[in-house]
């Protein structure tokens, strides 16, 4: 029988949650290193860092990433979130790509949105390379690292076992790689027992490709399921604008975060805008106009600190221009019945 990975990794929101328990100013840094990288990481900080301490980063902070930086990196990723808070506390999180121009910030709040981004791309799925001797499958799930299970090579009883796994951890994607068994009658079963949610995908003739090329076609397909789940919620959203369930622009999505009324805030960050907000503690002090708040910060930073901060859900989207929510933020609303299914407060 095959098992689901148990160890676990945090998700954005909790390594969010952990940085905004610190005190800032944060120190953010997202880079990308390896073969596609114009510089290697530590030379991009070392290139930053005066410019970083004239704009607040505590001593700490500056050393405290200097040695994440030394820290060995996984094998199979091009890209890093490095957060530093003021007393040096730090949270760090990996991603097949890193941004093709480095993102290095000091503010009030650290730069959420490229992390949450890449939470995004991290579907429930599985890879089963599929053999006449051997099989294996490979699951890949948001909260827990990648774990590696032997697999029956009788298609029947490893459509079962990989319908398990489905129907447990929510799988939107199995992809069968043929490697010489009958990896096709094992496709075929698995497209009438597994979810409606999970797609099933055949890599035919993978023993003539390359391990590199399997990871780019899978990519590929994991990528369209982002891209779907996107467009879900912006439809969702749109449908539930004309009632009032969905809101958009700065001032309106920022009052309905202060009411605490988000359920899922969408938002697209463009690094280089410059517009700033209010905010403050508990979470919904929160304000599109400056004064009204004791603090100031990046407005997408403040909007995502404060759903983040409350439990709703977030979802990073394109720059959609007119079809699009004004601003680029909007908000699903909550409504009675999701009150009512969560509950009073213990």
């Amino acid at each position: 029988m095959t098992t689901s990975p148990t160890s676990t990794r945090p998700s954005a929101q909790d390594r969010l949650r952990s940085l905004y328990s610190s005190p800032g100013p944060y120190t953010s840094i997202y880079l990308a290193f390896g073969e596609f990288a114009a510089e290697d990481p530590q030379a991009v900080f070392n290139k930053h860092r005066a410019d970083l301490a004239s704009k607040g980063s505590s001593p700490r902070a500056l050393e405290a990433i200097e040695a994440r930086l030394t820290l060995p990196r996984p094998d199979d990723v091009a890209g890093m979130a490095l957060h530093a808070a003021d007393d040096g506390s730090t949270t760090v999180d990996y991603a097949l790509e890193g941004p093709s121009v480095p993102i290095i910030h000091v503010g009030t709040l650290p730069v959420a949105a490229p992390l949450l981004e890449w939470d995004q791309w991290r579907v429930p799925h599985v890879v089963v390379s599929f053999g006449a001797d051997t099989a294996e499958v490979v699951t890949f799930l948001p909260n827990a690292e990648p774990a590696i299970a032997p697999l029956a090579t009788d298609p029947i009883a490893a459509a079962a076992a990989v319908r398990e796994l489905a129907v447990d951890d929510h799988l939107r994607l199995v992809v069968v790689v043929d490697q010489g068994g009958e990896a096709k009658e094992l496709a075929r079963g698995l497209r009438g027992v597994v979810p409606l949610f999970t797609n099933v995908i055949e890599i035919e003739h993978a023993a003539s490709l390359s391990l590199d090329e399997v990871v780019d076609t899978t990519v590929r397909y994991v990528s369209d399921v982002v891209a779907r789940d996107t467009v879900r919620v912006l439809e969702l959203f749109r449908t539930l604008t004309p009632s009032g369930h969905g809101v958009e622009g700065t001032a309106v999505v920022f009052d309905a975060l202060a009411a605490g009324r988000v359920k899922t805030l969408l938002v697209h960050d463009d690094p280089n805008d410059p517009t700033t907000v209010g905010f403050g503690s508990p979470p919904s002090v929160c304000a599109w106009a400056e004064a009204d708040a004791p603090m100031l910060a990046r407005r997408i930073d403040a909007a995502i600190w404060s759903a983040v901060q409350q439990g709703a859900e977030i979802r990073i989207i394109p720059d959609t221009s007119s079809t699009g929510p004004k601003d680029n933020i909007g908000a699903v609303l909550r409504t009675a019945t999701d009150e009512r299914d969560e509950g009073p407060e213990q």
